[in-house]
């Protein structure tokens, strides 16, 4: 009988550390699933509001890893909101809207965010149940700033009509009636043109354009008379918008016929002006052209003007 028992005890020795080696390797084996289980995706909403002026969203997430974020993701969608897996962590998104014509606006902030690993339920006590599946967590992203555009943005021709008071200054002249010797402040024009803002640079336009002045001058020894004369032609129209969007600078070449009791004369024009709407479809113009007049001898003048029109 003595002789047995040593057996038996290092058989239960060899039978107790197997035991402690399966009992460590399951619960190696499920921690690991536990962590497996809380790297698995999330379901999350990310929702924003809606831009009249937007045709589709891009929307940038990032990851943030040691104070450095990596982008994850970048769609676009034509909906306020978007629906994605994401692993638990931090995480900041970013929504730009595209208006019609494909342009970005101005995007929203950065907004930060957390995706935290689902919670564990406790163990059924009963027979288990099958388990829905949990909503999506929503994440609201503050709106886009709205856009400050031209009037009409959206459409890729404009129509104007402006009238402006418009003095004449001579610069240079040699027995010319029209440009005489003195400024003449008895003057107005008046301007009809379309404008193609498809390009994103500038615009390209053409206008059409009249004046009329009176001014006192003496013809052929005559005493001094009140004498009137008025142009009529067509301009090139080039237009910068300033990056707010509601004001420009507008230059212009062109030229066309003087009208006077005695001639017809030919005349060139180049001038450039500032552009400022106010409201959506009115707007203020004020400028300088130069003229020069093809009529005997050189003869030239500036011809100031400001006014104020209305675009479609």
């Amino acid at each position: 009988m003595t002789s047995r028992q040593p057996k038996r005890s290092l058989r239960s020795k060899r039978s107790f550390r197997q035991f402690i080696l399966i009992a460590q390797f399951s619960l190696i084996l499920l921690f690991q699933l536990h962590a497996q289980n809380a790297e698995e995706p999330h379901r999350i909403r990310l929702a924003w509001a809606e831009d009249e002026y937007a045709l589709r969203y891009k929307v940038t997430i990032e990851k943030e890893d040691d104070g450095e974020y990596t982008e994850v993701l970048q769609e676009f969608t034509d909906t306020f909101f978007i629906e994605i897996p994401l692993p638990p962590g931090n995480y900041r998104c970013q929504v730009v809207p595209y208006d019609f014509l494909e342009k970005p606006g101005a995007g929203s902030e950065w907004m930060n965010f957390e995706v935290k690993p689902p919670v564990e339920a406790p163990p059924p006590e009963s027979e288990p149940q099958p388990v829905p599946e949990p909503p999506p967590m929503v994440v609201s992203v503050p709106p886009p700033p709205p856009p400050v555009v031209l009037p009409e943005e959206n459409k890729l021709f404009h129509l104007y009509i402006n009238t402006a008071w418009a003095p004449l200054v001579p610069l240079y002249e040699k027995d010319n009636l029209f440009i005489g010797k003195s400024p003449s402040l008895l003057g107005a024009a008046a301007r009809l043109g379309a404008i193609y803002s498809g390009f994103s640079v500038i615009d390209i336009g053409l206008e059409f354009a009249g004046s009329w002045y009176a001014f006192d001058a003496v013809h052929n020894g005559n005493e001094s008379a009140l004498y009137h004369a008025a142009t009529a032609g067509p301009n090139l129209v080039v237009q910068k918008k300033f990056p707010n969007q509601v004001s420009a600078i507008r230059f212009r070449l062109g030229g066309g016929l003087l009208f006077m009791a005695d001639a017809q004369p030919f005349y060139a024009a180049l001038g450039a002006s500032f552009v400022w709407f106010p409201f959506t479809h009115f707007f203020l113009e004020t400028g300088l052209d130069y003229a020069h007049l093809f009529a005997g001898d050189a003869s030239g003048c500036l011809r100031p003007h400001i006014g104020a029109g209305v675009q479609f």
